[in-house]
């Protein structure tokens, strides 16, 4: 984290991050994929 500048962090701070990426991934993962006509799968 020193990298970034932050040499320490809260637990409150810490928690609050968590929240928020939970958030991100949350919309990523129920995001709409569009429409797929067809899906070929080969196996090599």
């Amino acid at each position: 984290m020193r990298e970034f500048g932050i040499e320490c962090l809260s637990s409150a701070q810490v928690s609050r991050a968590a929240r928020l990426l939970d958030a991100e991934l949350e919309a990523w993962h129920n995001r709409p994929l569009g429409e797929t006509k067809y899906l070929i799968l080969a196996r090599h």
